[in-house]
C-alpha cells in the first residue's frame, strides 16, 4: 500500500525562467567575449602597427 504523500499531485515542478535579455539593436551583434588568446592576439598585432582587420 502507497502512502499519501507518494501519490500526491506534483505542483509547478518546472525550473523558473531566467529573466529576458535585452534585445540587441537591430544589425549589429554583440562583440565576443575577449578571451586571453584573442588580448594576446590584439597585443601583438597592435606592437606590429596592424589591426584585426588587417587579418582578412
Amino acid at each position: 500500500m502507497s502512502s499519501p504523500d507518494e501519490n500526491a499531485p506534483k505542483t509547478d515542478t518546472k525550473p523558473p525562467l531566467d529573466p529576458a535579455r535585452k534585445p540587441a539593436k537591430p544589425g549589429r551583434r554583440p562583440d565576443p567575449p575577449k578571451t586571453a588568446g584573442r588580448k594576446a592576439l590584439e597585443q601583438a598585432l597592435s606592437e606590429s602597427g596592424k589591426d584585426l582587420k588587417d587579418l582578412t
